[in-house]
């Protein structure tokens, strides 16, 4: 349990703590694993890939920026 709960990942639900328990004693090799069912049906569902540009927008990050910049002069 201290491999999977380590101090970047401490919020993790006891559900999710408990699934990834139960696969890294359980679950087949790492190399077994064939994800592509898995990424075809994410895609299905209508989620986005890593990719996507949509999906990689900043626009919040620069919209605070120049929100705040008056601000931060006069610091």
């Amino acid at each position: 349990m201290n491999l999977l709960l380590t101090s970047a990942r401490n919020s993790l639900y006891i559900t999710t703590l408990s699934s990834l328990l139960f696969l890294k004693m359980v679950g087949p090799p790492l190399q077994h694993f064939q994800p592509l069912k898995y990424v075809k049906s994410w895609l299905a569902k209508g989620h986005h890939v890593a990719t996507d540009i949509n999906s990689m927008t900043h626009s919040d990050v620069r919209k605070t920026a120049a929100d705040m910049s008056a601000i931060w002069k006069v610091l």
